[in-house]
């Protein structure tokens, strides 16, 4: 191929901590569904171990750059989340201007109002913006 891409997606998912429960059932299907449940292939990646400050930051960065496909896990509480905004304006700086980045999504944990700059990105969400199951 010589494309120096990944043959398999692979994927980042950012949320809020106040959603593990959600983020950890989303996950687990994603990765069902890549055929990598028992996490083997490293394809999805999420801070599923609360990283700490210094680690969290190196790891994030490193994790964002070998990633094609991005998803954002929303609600109230990541809505109001600094490091949420972060992994999103990241992502779309790879996604918009490095190119790296193949896909952007918003997934719907609680219904909430999302960013006026996000509206135009696809948001994945049951009727009237409630929790995709």
């Amino acid at each position: 191929m010589g494309t120096g891409q990944p043959t398999e997606p692979r994927v980042f998912v950012s949320h809020s901590h106040a959603d593990n429960d959600y983020a950890r059932e989303f996950v687990a299907a994603l990765r069902k569904g890549l055929n990598d449940a028992d996490d083997s292939r490293k394809l999805v990646w999420y801070d599923e171990h609360n990283l700490g400050w210094g680690v969290l930051h190196q790891e994030i960065d490193k994790q964002l750059t070998q990633r094609q496909h991005f998803i954002a896990i929303v609600s109230p509480d990541a809505v109001t989340s600094a490091w949420v905004d972060r992994e999103i304006y990241a992502a779309l700086y790879l996604l918009d201007v490095k190119k790296t980045m193949q896909t952007f999504q918003l997934v719907t944990a609680a219904k909430c109002e999302v960013a006026p700059t996000l509206q135009g990105y696809i948001r994945i969400e049951a009727p009237l913006g409630q929790a995709y199951p």
